[in-house]
């Protein structure tokens, strides 16, 4: 799987544009992760983490030990930095696509 492709493989539960578009980020940061480490993706974090995420939106780290899904002490991890730094980079383009149900 291609890590831009990632969130295809999940279900939308909303279909909302930040939603989507955190989904898609999410789950590209993760198929990344997984391929870099070569472990399965659900080693990273679970696919019911990436929709708390796409719901919640996280803008620090200390939103992300709010979440139920994400595991104990991600926040403070290097990936959750990667993650939100990735997830400002997409917000703040203002070429991004914009997912059409």
């Amino acid at each position: 799987t291609t890590p831009e492709n990632a969130w295809q493989r999940l279900k939308l539960r909303k279909t909302t544009a930040d939603y989507v578009l955190v989904l898609q980020v999410a789950a590209a940061w993760r198929e990344r992760q997984a391929q870099a480490r070569d472990v399965p993706r659900g080693r990273i974090v679970k696919d019911e983490a990436l929709y708390e995420i796409a719901e919640h939106r996280p803008r620090s780290a200390a939103d992300f030990d709010r979440m139920r899904a994400v595991p104990r002490g991600f926040g403070n991890s290097r990936g959750a930095q990667e993650l939100l730094a990735a997830l400002d980079r997409a917000f703040a383009d203002p070429n991004r696509p914009v997912y059409r149900h």
